[in-house]
């Protein structure tokens, strides 16, 4: 198994294709693995929903992790724990590679639909990220205090399969981030709370991903920042979010977490940052992307 994550760092540190964030969006894939449940009669909305959800999601996934690999499989991949949570990707220069995938969730009126998506490479893991993620809808999900886990019952559930992402059809001059999951973006170790370094993480975590699809994202770091500070952009709408986390790593641990929510307004010469905005949406923003916060969604006003 060392050997195949030898191969496949090296595959990540040195992509086929060297792309522009727009020529990225033709080659885009990914996999959507979703489920779908009523929501329980007394659910309260909760800011670290998506956190919640991948714990539990993660426990099955590991509960899975010694059983059999896949028979038609030529190349020996290792369990979906081992690829999606035990590795660790690769760094380059400065940039550390994502994880590759997200959990998001949505309310639809009295549904709850999860999400687990699979970047590129790790879609092979579909089938085996789907009944891990039935298995922990039916064990219980930490949706109250103390620690009690409700049970959810899937009414339907899904694979739904992205080749390729369409570019925006008109180039807007005034737009909204909406955070639809508490968004953190780092500085070294500190936490920031900057519309630019907002942008820039947005870019950043694209640039993460990219390798997932066999592809280095080419990009104008300064150009692109000369564009975010170029533009106008109003925090009225955003607002600190306080919570407690539970960490797989910090043995369920409670860790005070800070996160930023609502809205960004943006106008000016959007362009340049456009594509990147378009993948966002897909890959979250920030440094917990892959925990399920930064999940956004971008609209044109």
């Amino acid at each position: 198994m060392s050997r195949y994550f030898e191969q496949l760092r090296q595959q990540l540190l040195a992509p086929a294709m060297r792309l522009s964030a727009e020529q990225l969006l033709d080659i885009w894939q990914h996999d959507d693995v979703i489920v779908e449940t009523p929501l329980p009669p007394d659910f309260e909305d909760c800011p670290d929903l998506n956190l919640r959800l991948r714990g539990a999601w993660l426990r099955q996934l590991h509960a899975r992790r010694l059983e059999r690999p896949r028979l038609d499989d030529p190349f020996e991949r290792p369990a979906g724990w081992q690829l999606l949570y035990e590795w660790e990707p690769p760094t380059i220069g400065a940039l550390r590679l994502a994880r590759p995938f997200v959990v998001h969730s949505r309310i639809r009126g009295t549904r709850l639909q999860v999400c687990v998506r699979l970047f590129g490479r790790a879609r092979w893991h579909a089938p085996e990220v789907q009944q891990a993620l039935l298995a922990a809808m039916e064990g219980g999900v930490r949706l109250k205090a103390r620690g009690i886990h409700v049970a959810l019952a899937v009414q339907q559930s899904w694979i739904a399969r992205t080749d390729g992402l369409a570019y925006p059809p008109h180039v807007p001059t005034t737009g909204m981030l909406r955070m639809e999951s508490p968004l953190q973006v780092r500085r070294g170790k500190e936490k920031v709370i900057d519309p630019v370094a907002i942008l820039l993480a947005a870019a950043r975590r694209v640039a993460a991903v990219a390798p997932w699809m066999d592809a280095e994202l080419l990009v104008d770091w300064a150009q692109l920042r000369a564009c975010c500070e170029g533009l106008l952009i109003r925090m009225a709408q955003a607002h600190d979010v306080h919570f407690l986390a539970h960490s797989i790593r910090q043995r369920d641990v409670p860790v005070p977490v800070r996160a930023l929510g609502g809205a960004l307004h943006m106008s000016g010469a959007m362009e340049p940052m456009l594509p990147f905005l378009r993948l966002a949406e897909f890959t979250g923003v920030g440094s917990s992307a892959a925990k399920g916060l930064g999940q956004v969604c971008v609209v044109a006003v």
